[in-house]
Parts: structure tokens; sequence; C-alpha cells
């Protein structure tokens, strides 16, 4: 059976999967990143992403169990972790065309902002850590959890929320496996990116991949 790695590993599943998306939509910004810390991510040339996700405390829980699981069969799988998950209303997510656990995605819709302005608030605090130009890179709960007016409501706050500080993230990625958000703070402003469902198989695979080597 394979086993995933320890959760607390320094090449964390979410940071190899920015790192690949970066990577393969920006490369005029990114390429050739590396496995850092504070930030997780660096460029040759000394360009920065700090990686996050905007999860709540039952999300924190499942994305907990979620790393005991991940990669296995469902066959394979603890049936006592699973039965947490869906107490947690959560479903599992597989790869296409297997039994693969690849993720899981709560059963319910954005009620707003607020976990994308928590986990913003605690990684503006650490911002005078960074000795280089940092960007955030967000992972969003599930695929559609926020819209269009929800993200332009973050990057008012975001923008308001740095106003005085020395040390601010000026662009900011929100990644919800379907789409992303390139945010200009300064600006105000964003672009949208789809993300075809065959470039984000590739993006889980090469993940998975390095993940599990």
């Amino acid at each position: 059976m394979k086993k995933p790695i320890d959760h607390d590993a320094n090449k964390h599943y979410h940071e190899y999967i920015a790192k690949c998306v970066l990577e393969k939509y920006f490369p005029y910004l990114f390429s050739e990143l590396s496995m850092e810390d504070a930030p997780d991510l660096r460029t040759p040339d000394g360009r920065g992403v700090e990686v996050t996700w905007a999860v709540n405390h039952t999300d924190a829980e499942s994305s907990f169990l979620l790393s005991k699981i991940i990669n296995l069969t469902l066959e394979d799988a603890d049936p006592k972790i699973v039965a947490k998950l869906e107490k947690l209303d959560q479903s599992l997510l597989f790869y296409p065309g297997t039994k693969r656990i690849i993720g899981c995605s709560p059963e319910e819709t954005s009620q707003g902002i607020e976990e994308l302005t928590d986990i913003s608030s605690d990684k503006i605090d650490k911002t005078r850590q960074y000795k280089m130009e940092t960007d955030l890179f967000i992972f969003t709960p599930m695929m559609g959890f926020y819209d269009d007016e929800e993200i332009k409501e973050y990057i008012l706050w975001m923008k308001e929320a740095q106003k005085y500080r020395e040390h601010i993230y000026k662009t900011v990625f929100i990644f919800d496996y379907e789409h992303i958000w390139k945010c200009d703070i300064l600006t105000s402003r964003f672009v949208k990116t789809r993300i075809e469902k065959s470039d984000i198989d590739g993006i889980i695979d090469d993940a998975l991949s390095k993940y599990y080597k």
C-alpha cells in the first residue's frame, strides 16, 4: 500500500500544485520555482511566493484527515478516516477514471470572504520577515466557492489592510482548481483565467508524482 508522506513534510502537496500552476500560467513571472521556506517558493532572480489556503476550523480538520489518505485508493484508505470526513460533510474527490483520492470538498457554498481575510491578516503580519518581493497564493476550499464580486471585495479589503505597511503583497493569486484570479492590489483590478480540466488533471498528477516521490 502506498502511504502519504508526513503531513508536516517541507515539500507540501499544496506548494507543489502552486508551483505547477504558476509556472504553467504565468511563465513570464515565474520559472524554475524552488521549494523554500518563508516564503515557500522562490524564483532564481529573487521573487517569492507564500502559499496558504483559506479554510475554516472544519476545513482545517478535514485537511489533516485528508493528508492520511490522499493518493490511496478508496479500498486502501482507512474507513474510519473516510467516515470522519463524511461526518464533516466532506465529499471525496478522485483522480479521473480511478478511485485514487486526490482531495475533498465541503458540501457548502461561500458565506462571504471571511476565510480569505482571516488568513490574509495572518500573512500580512509576517511580510516583514521576507527579504524579497513576495506574492501570496491562496487555495480556496472548493471550485466555485467565491464569485467575481467577492474577489473584488477581497481586493479592496486587502488594499486597505496594507495601507500603512512598509512591506506588502502587491499581487495575490486565488486558486480554486477551476479558475485562478491574479489580483493586483495596488490598482484594485484582477485578471481571471479559466483552467481547463485537462490542464488541472495534469497539474494534479505532476504534484502527486513529486509529493510521493
